[in-house]
């Protein structure tokens, strides 16, 4: 997110620090672990974030151009191509209304039956302790969601 700026909302009452990001554009947590305390704070910023936009989701007609562009711009050059949705702690799950559960059931399957690509949903797979707030992974947890993700990908393709 280092570049593009543009792609996410930006609240002024919680402004990003873009010094404390890796090489790859991804920011850095300074611990491996946290308390129960930390955590809860950590889950309550995300839930004042992203509560209201998870319960009343919707696909927008821009965003399913840009996912779209990026599908065939792979296709165009030979990439494979699999949907990932992303793990995330059960707590951070339950922010979804069933609607917007079901919206993003259907459009990733019908995104699969029109491109002939594969999901993969990862959305269950790291227990709550991985995350530091129900949807960023620790520093080792990543390590390991990574290796899972690599593994599944290796098999698949």
């Amino acid at each position: 997110m280092r570049y593009a700026h543009s792609l996410i909302r930006i609240d002024p009452e919680r402004p990003q620090d873009w010094r404390n990001l890796d090489r790859l554009g991804w920011e850095v947590y300074p611990r491996q672990h946290v308390d129960a305390d930390e955590y809860a704070r950590g889950f309550r910023f995300a839930a004042d974030e992203y509560a209201g936009p998870l319960r009343n989701f919707e696909v927008t007609p821009r965003s399913d151009r840009m996912v779209r562009a990026v599908i065939d711009l792979c296709h165009r050059e030979g990439i494979a191509v699999s949907l990932l949705i992303m793990a995330e702690g059960s707590d951070f799950r339950a922010l979804y209304s069933k609607a917007a559960q079901a919206s993003i059931r259907d459009y990733t399957a019908g995104l699969c039956r029109e491109y002939a690509i594969g999901v993969i949903d990862a959305r269950e797979w790291m227990p709550d302790d991985a995350f530091f707030d129900g949807h960023h992974l620790l520093p080792g947890s990543a390590a390991v969601f990574s290796m899972r993700l690599a593994a599944r990908l290796e098999s698949t393709w």
